[in-house]
C-alpha cells in the first residue's frame, strides 16, 4: 500500500478544470453557476481534505480554478482582485471563501 496523494490531486485539477470548463460554456445565469460552483464543484475538492495532505501550493492551485470560474460566471475579468472575489456578499465580494480556510476548518475539526 502506498500513501501517495498525488494521484488524488491530479485527478482532482482534472475534474474541476473539466466541471469549470463546462460550466463556462454553460447559458444558465451568474447566480446559477455559483450555487453549482458552491454546491458541486467545492464539495468535490473538499471531500478529500480528509485523507490527503495538500500543500499550501497544492491548495492554492485548487482554489485559483475557483476563483477563475467565480469571475467568468460574473463575466469578470481575470485581472479582477482575488481578495475581492473572497468577500463575502454582504462585504461587496463574489462569496467564494478560499480553500485554505476551508482546509484549516476542516483539520482542526479533525483534531477535536
Amino acid at each position: 500500500m502506498d500513501l501517495n496523494y498525488k494521484p488524488q490531486l491530479k485527478a482532482a485539477l482534472e475534474e474541476v478544470a473539466s466541471m469549470t470548463r463546462n460550466l463556462g460554456k454553460s447559458l444558465v445565469s451568474a447566480q446559477q453557476k455559483q450555487r453549482i460552483i458552491e454546491q458541486s464543484v467545492r464539495p468535490s475538492i473538499t471531500y478529500a481534505f480528509m485523507a490527503a495532505p495538500y500543500t499550501l501550493a497544492e491548495i492554492k492551485c485548487l482554489d485559483s480554478l475557483l476563483t477563475r470560474a467565480t469571475k467568468q460566471a460574473h463575466r469578470l475579468p481575470n485581472s479582477m482582485s482575488t481578495a475581492a472575489t473572497h468577500l463575502s456578499r454582504q462585504k461587496g465580494g463574489l462569496g467564494c471563501h478560499s480553500l485554505e480556510v476551508e482546509y484549516n476548518k476542516i483539520g482542526v475539526e479533525r483534531l477535536t
